[in-house]
C-alpha cells in the first residue's frame, strides 16, 4: 500500500528493529530516505547495527517519543507500525495467551497511546491517500 519510490522521502513512526526501513529501502534500490524514530534506545542500537552491517546509508535513525517529537517538514508517506500491546508475540510467546483478553484492548492505556499517535501522525502528512 505504501507504493515508495526513489524520490521519497519515509517517516517510519515506532521504527526497531528496522525491518520495515530496509523492506522499504530496497523496493527503492536504496534511493529513497527513511527517517526511523522509536522510543527504544537499546532496540535502535540493534538497528543500528544492521543499517551498518548491510550498508544502508539511506536510513537515519533518532530515539524519541513519537508522541512528543516534533518534526518541522510534511511527508507524503509514513509507517506506522505501534505494536504496544505484545499482540505480536501470540505466536511465539504461550504466556501471552494466559493475560491477553479482549478488555486488554478496549481498557489499557496502550490503546490510547496507539490512538495518540495515529492522530499526531496526520500533521505530519502532506495530504491523505486514498
Amino acid at each position: 500500500m505504501l507504493r515508495p519510490n526513489e524520490n521519497n522521502v519515509i517517516l517510519d513512526l515506532c521504527s526497531a528493529l528496522g525491518s520495515k526501513a530496509m523492506h522499504i529501502s530496497e523496493l527503492t534500490n536504496r534511493k529513497c530516505i527513511v527517517l526511523g524514530i522509536d522510543i527504544s534506545h537499546s532496540r535502535l542500537m540493534n538497528e543500528k547495527l544492521l543499517i551498518t552491517k548491510y550498508s544502508y546509508d539511506n536510513i537515519n535513525l533518532i530515539c524519541a517519543y513519537v508522541s512528543k517529537i516534533i518534526i518541522n517538514r510534511k511527508f507524503k508517506k509514513i509507517i506506522l507500525d505501534p505494536d504496544c500491546m505484545s499482540i505480536g508475540k501470540i505466536g511465539h510467546s504461550s504466556e501471552v495467551r494466559l493475560w491477553f483478553k479482549q478488555h486488554y484492548i478496549k481498557e489499557k492505556e496502550m490503546t490510547k497511546y496507539q490512538h495518540k499517535l495515529l492522530k499526531k501522525q496526520l500533521n505530519y502528512l502532506v495530504e491523505m491517500a486514498y
